[in-house]
This record gives C-alpha cells, structure tokens and sequence, in this order.
C-alpha cells in the first residue's frame, strides 16, 4: 500500500471533513489542493485535459478548439537532453539537484519551432501556477518565470520569430518565450478553463508512451523541420490520443497521413474528453446501449472483453482504467486577472459514440464520477457484487476457453477489491466513511 506522509494525511482528512472546503476547492480559488487519483493509487495515473480558447486581452485570441495536454504521474522530464524528451521516472539514475520530480505535463503549442511539445515537471505549476490571491501581475508572473527556469521546461525551445525575435539576447528571449507560455503550457487556469479526465494506468506502459513522444518530436528537436502546427496534422489532440494508444486506454487517431485521409482523422480535444469519459465511467455504451444497459455499470465481463486493449491489459495482470479511481476533474479559470478574457468557449464535433457529448455535459453533476471519496464508495459495492457473480459464472462455465477468460475476469475483480481497500486505508484510514457511506443508486450513480 502507498505510504503517505503526516502532512498528505492531514489534508486529505481537513478535505474529507469539510464540505464546504471541498466545495471551494472545486471552485478553484487557489487550485492545487483537491484530492487526485494520483495521491492514493500506488502506480502511474494519467490526466487528459481538455481546455477552453485562449483569449489574451488585446491580442489574437486561440482557435475556438481549444487546447489538449496531457499529465502522467511516473513520467519525468529527461534531463540528460537539451531539447523536451520524456522518461519512465523508474529509469532516471539521478536528478540534477533540486529538480526531482515524479510527474510531467506534455503540451504543445502552436507557437512552437524547434519542439511539438515542451515537458512541465509537477502538476502544480502545469495546471494552477503558484497561484496567489489577486491578478496575475508583475510579482505572479517573475514567479512563474524564475520557476520554470529553474525547471529547465523551455530549454532549447525556439518560438515563431513573430513572436519573440531572436535577436534578443539569451536571457531575455527565454523570459519571453515562458512569458508567452503563461495560460497554454504552464499555469494554464491563467488563461483557460479545464474539464479533465484522471485514470489509473500501468508501469509496464510507460517506456511506450516516452518512444511515441520521442519519435513525434525528433524531427524538430534534431532541426531536421521546424515544427508547423496543424488542425489537421500533428496538433494536441492528436499527440494526447497517441499517447493514451500507447496506454492501451483508446484507439489512437493519425497524426501524419496524406491529407486527402487525414481530413478523416480531425480531432478536437472536446471530443476526446467526451470519448473518455464514454469509455471509463460507462464501459464505452452508446446511448441505445445505456438506454437497455438494465442497470449495468460497464466493468460487466461482457463490456471488458469487447475492448480489445483493456482485455490485452486484463490478461496480463494489469491496471484497466475504467471505474475506480476514474476522476473528471474540473478546474476554472481563474477570474479577473487582467490579462485574459474570462468568456471562454470551446467548439467540438458530433460524436460517434452516440450520446457521448450529452453524457460528458451531465458527468460533472455526478460525485460518483468526480469526487474520490463518493468515487470509492460506488465502485467498491459494484466490486463486490461482482465478485460472488463473476466467481459464480467461472464456476459453472463449460465451454474451455470461455472459462479461462472467465477466470481471467474473475481474478481482475478480485484486483480491483483489493486497490479499493488499499486507497480506503490510504484516504486517512477509512475518513470517507465520515460521508456515512452515501446512498447511490448502482446502475446510475447518482446519490
């Protein structure tokens, strides 16, 4: 079971006590304190983010998609390259002094030249910025600048001439760059609005993800191009569907076919969240298929075998993303700064899931699907069941293959019971029950 220190304890019990701080908290006034997936789940927990335009005051506001990042717990920023290069965290031999970390945030930004993607140590700064009370003034934006150059995040990173002319001296130029970085790949509430999925992922994963993103960004790390954003090649939404490919948690979109089949691979991040939020909170059901789900919670055998990279994932023994520990998170923008419009949107497709937009607009509404404590107590009674059916159906089972798989199925649930008790032990020995184990109704999670 993940240790957790004095200090994690006693804000995970003032968090778990305290409604209305809770409340505040999803509000956002200084952002970095609710309780994640990644604070009680041993292993690697991977975020996608889905994100607002960008509209800076006085200036060319972003495009009306918005923008996508990804954070990975387990995944740390290479160090021993000049250029953004991401490694499994198990495999650094050391860390420059001061700079340990144990998570990245992977963005791209269109402005980008000689990478696709910078590598943001720690989800404080990625998401929230050391937020402090007031406008994002002079003082808020020297701290974001003197702490993303202590990270080395914008090492080697080069920006459209437009933007920030070279003939700066170094210095300068680099202070320009973060600057510019401000509310798109650091401190993104500055300028954004973000909706989020959390979801529980595997090691075993990890050194794929860093090949992927590698590989994406060689050719503009090593000058062999320049990096050219496109809506139609290479974006954001694009490399955070490869990366979540590479952890077999959704089919991948291609980045770089001709155009001709590209046009039927457009991806915008509103539609990516909704396909996740689809896939981990109800088994990927269209909405005929919830309409006659009879009560199912989408972890039923049926709904894993199907997907053939959470089966992959099952019969190895390992983490499936669905269920529990499945977190949408969302974080506001931070109002009235000055520098940044607040009435922000953001622009999606229709989705091929049917009833996929729909669900992901309600899925806020429900803590069974947003709120840790009320997220562990649904899916441990859905476990449980499922454990005496699962066990049941394996037993009685003849056909030989079937019952293999059913066995598979069986001992997967069985894994599932045990990191729920583990991330109870985890929640400050069991303070979710502070919530007098909240009445929920199975098939919809509602309370």
């Amino acid at each position: 079971m993940m240790k957790t220190s004095f200090a994690v304890a006693v804000l995970l019990s003032i968090s778990l006590l305290n409604p209305t701080a809770r409340a505040q908290e999803t509000e956002g006034s200084q952002g970095g304190t609710k309780i994640r997936s990644a604070d009680v789940f041993d292993g690697p927990t991977i975020e996608f983010f889905s994100m607002t335009q960008i509209k800076p005051n006085g200036k060319t506001p972003g495009g009306p998609g918005g923008h996508a990042d990804i954070y990975i717990k387990g995944m740390c920023k290479d160090y021993t390259k000049a250029y953004p290069a991401l490694i499994p965290c198990k495999d650094v031999k050391s860390f420059p002094p001061g700079l340990e970390h144990n998570g990245v945030g992977i963005s791209i930004d269109n402005d980008f030249v000689t990478t696709g993607f910078v590598v943001v140590p720690g989800h404080e700064l990625f998401v929230h910025g050391p937020k402090v009370i007031g406008k994002l003034d002079d003082e808020e934006i020297e701290r974001l600048i003197k702490e993303a150059t202590r990270l080395r995040i914008f090492e080697g990173v080069k920006v459209k001439e437009s933007l920030v002319s070279s003939a700066l001296p170094p210095d300068q130029y680099l202070r320009e760059v973060i600057k510019n970085a401000i509310g798109t790949d650091i401190a993104m509430r500055y300028g954004r609005s973000l909706v989020g999925v959390e979801m529980r992922s595997n090691e075993s994963v990890l050194q794929n993800i860093a090949d992927y993103a590698n590989k994406f960004n060689k050719p503009f790390v090593t000058l062999q191009k320049p990096y050219t954003w496109s809506g139609t090649y290479g974006n954001c939404a694009h490399l955070s569907a490869g990366i979540l490919f590479q952890a077999c948690i959704r089919n991948g979109i291609p980045s770089w076919q001709p155009w001709y089949k590209q046009i039927f691979n457009l991806a915008l991040p509103r539609n990516g969240l909704s396909t996740l939020q689809t896939l981990v909170h109800r088994g990927g059901r269209t909405f005929i298929q919830e309409l006659f789900s009879n009560g199912k919670s989408g972890i039923e055998f049926e709904s894993i075998r199907k997907n053939e990279l959470w089966w992959g994932l099952l019969k190895e023994g390992k983490t499936l993303p669905v269920g529990l520990g499945a977190i949408s998170t969302d974080y506001p923008t931070y109002k009235g700064d000055g520098l940044y419009a607040d009435d922000l949107k953001v622009s999606r497709l229709p989705h091929k899931i049917l009833g996929a937009n729909q669900f992901s607009d309600n899925v806020l509404k429900n803590p069974a699907f947003t709120d840790l404590d009320y997220n562990l107590v649904f899916w441990g009674k859905i476990y449980e069941k499922a454990w005496f059916a699962s066990l049941a159906k394996w037993m009685t089972t003849q056909d030989p293959t079937e019952k293999a798989e059913r066995k598979l199925y069986h001992e997967w649930v069985g894994r599932e019971i045990q990191a729920y008790r583990n991330a109870m032990n985890v929640m400050t020995l069991g303070a979710c029950e502070v919530r007098t184990n909240p009445a929920i109704n199975p098939a919809t999670g509602e309370i």
